[in-house]
């Protein structure tokens, strides 16, 4: 069973600096752990195997200099 998702608002780009308020966060925070504590899922938190799938993204979490990665490119082809 899922808790509910709360929606979270950000700022508009016009603003200098658009962030989510602290008190949201923390609204969040408590919120989730609530649901937690009353045997809930919180966000994000799939167990169905069928939705429960990564995206391909390729990257690897590795940043390659451009000599790296037109090598590795040279190695695919």
């Amino acid at each position: 069973m899922k808790c509910a998702l709360i929606p979270i608002v950000v700022l508009p780009k016009t603003s200098p600096r658009p962030r989510i308020s602290r008190a949201l966060l923390r609204h969040t925070l408590r919120e989730q752990i609530r649901c937690v504590s009353d045997g809930l899922d919180p966000m994000n938190v799939i167990r169905d195997e069928r939705l429960n799938r990564t995206i391909p993204t390729n990257t690897w979490n590795t940043i390659l200099s451009s000599t790296e990665a037109s090598a590795l490119q040279g190695e695919e082809a």
